[in-house]
């Protein structure tokens, strides 16, 4: 059975933004592509429902007089339910995602959506309330509670890792806020060689504590920043230290009672009978069901389970003050290698949002807020043969009624063949045409759609990497390419 990672590769960090030569742009698209896996958890319960209205608390009056929060029977609310039922009928019809999406704006649930099934074999079908596992989105929750602690002045983020575990590599030089931050250069537990030989047993602390201490630091700490899931499981491991209680204690005391997500949790082997999805991979026989990672194993890391609604009321809480006091939830917000505390940055639609996504086992799970609009949108998903992210990204669209300018299929057809970088023959780029839109082609495997912006321009937008921008001459014959502070300027050849 093909083996299936259950860590993460995040595809926006510095070593995505490099020069396109030989590939390199190629090479790294794929890596990120094909080896992003994190690891993320969460829960929370909603009556079972879809495209409801509903809200969880009451509404202020700035918030009923919102004009980006239409009333549930008003023209926009339909128009913006049409418009996400236009995308998920979509997907739907695609028959390759299962999962549940969840959209709260100003602490009010806006949209929920279920698809496909909890059990392929018992035809279980996927509710509102369905349950999943969400790998490394547990780390905002890890980051949350380590941040409380400071707040009740049990630690400092300047501690050292000496002052815990002293027999880590460097930890005389890696503090807490390193640990949060992956600046701390501890090698990721989940790179090991045999990592796949133990990751679905069950493992005591002191056993994975003893793996750590023969790691060696990958680099110097604070002078990097470098995704590593161990950072994780040694917050958690601080976290029963300090307050002498699990982790799943202080994840249902401190984070899931007060808020009141019921469905949020530490979780293990995930049953059907406990309203849990199962996960599932793609293979040649077609759906097949994934092994599953030991909750010893992603402690801090990645242990979670929740619904999606569960998740976006925890972001909900999280960036309204509903968690921690502002001077923290500024902490966890300052950006440093691409990295906050416990949260990522990301720029969808020219809209900055913070949040995580993650992968475990065929669980996958993108959460992001939007402070400025005030909006979270969660995507869950126990069974996906696409990438999930393309899914986000429409349905955010869709959401903001992004308009979409409109081109004719004979210009677009100047546009479609292959380029080569003018300084490098080796570096192509390949578009074709799919009806009224242009499709960057890579290695002949990766079909991407790319938004127009009017003027030959088109936009190739990622959510973990610096988005692309293609500028055709007029008769398609030049192309720049721009990517971060690279330009690249290619000439078509067929």
């Amino acid at each position: 059975m093909k083996k299936h990672n259950v860590t993460e590769f995040p595809f926006s960090h510095t070593s995505f933004i490099k020069r396109l030569k030989n590939g390199a742009f190629w090479k790294t698209f794929l890596i990120g592509t094909l080896l992003h896996i994190p690891l993320i958890l969460s829960g929370c319960s909603e009556p079972e429902s879809s495209n409801r209205i509903e809200s969880k608390e009451t509404l202020s009056e700035e918030q009923i007089n919102n004009p980006k929060l239409p009333t549930e029977n008003s023209v926009e609310m339909q128009s913006l339910v049409e418009r996400l039922n236009k995308v998920v009928t979509l997907a739907k019809s695609k028959k390759d995602f299962m999962g549940n999406i969840a959209i709260m704006a100003n602490g009010n649930v806006i949209y929920q959506q279920s698809i496909g099934l909890d059990s392929i074999e018992q035809k279980k079908v996927s509710t509102v309330n369905s349950r999943y596992r969400i790998g490394s989105v547990s780390k905002t929750y890890t980051a949350v509670l380590i941040l409380l602690a400071v707040e009740e002045g049990k630690l400092s983020l300047d501690d050292t890792l000496e002052k815990y575990y002293p027999m880590i590599h460097n930890a005389s030089k890696i503090t807490i806020r390193d640990l949060l931050q992956h600046s701390s250069g501890i090698p990721s537990y989940s790179k090991d060689e045999d990592f796949f030989q133990y990751y679905t047993k069950a493992h005591t602390r002191e056993e994975m504590l003893d793996k750590f201490s023969f790691y060696r630091s990958d680099f110097t700490p604070q002078s990097k920043g470098e995704y590593s899931n161990t950072n994780y499981y040694l917050l958690g491991l601080i976290l029963e230290s300090i307050y002498q209680q699990p982790y799943s204690e202080l994840i249902s005391d401190k984070i899931a009672k007060p808020l009141k997500l019921f469905n949020t949790y530490e979780g293990n082997q995930m049953q059907i009978s406990n309203n849990e999805s199962l996960p599932y991979h793609f293979s040649d026989k077609g759906w097949e069901q994934t092994p599953q990672a030991h909750s010893s194993v992603t402690l801090g890391a990645g242990s979670l389970v929740s619904t999606a609604i569960d998740v976006a009321s925890f972001y909900h809480a999280l960036f309204n003050g509903q968690l921690l006091d502002d001077d923290n939830l500024q902490n966890m917000l300052t950006v440093k290698n691409n990295f906050g505390l416990g949260l990522v940055p990301y720029t969808l639609s020219n809209r900055q949002g913070y949040g995580h996504r993650g992968t475990i086992d065929a669980y996958k799970v993108t959460a992001i807020h939007f402070p400025a609009d005030n909006v979270t949108l969660v995507v869950t998903s126990n069974a996906s043969n696409d990438n999930i992210n393309s899914l986000y990204q429409q349905l955010l669209k869709a959401y903001f009624n992004d308009s979409k300018i409109d081109i004719t299929v004979a210009t677009l057809e100047k546009f479609v063949g292959r380029y080569v970088d003018i300084k490098d023959p080796s570096s192509e780029a390949h578009f074709e045409r799919s009806g009224s839109t242009l499709v960057h082609v890579i290695q002949n495997e990766f079909r991407t759609d790319l938004t127009y912006q009017g003027n030959g321009k088109f936009l190739f937008e990622q959510m973990y990497g610096p988005s692309i921008l293609f500028t055709f001459s007029e008769d398609g014959s030049r192309l720049l390419f721009e990517q971060g502070d690279y330009k690249g300027t290619y000439k078509k050849i067929k």
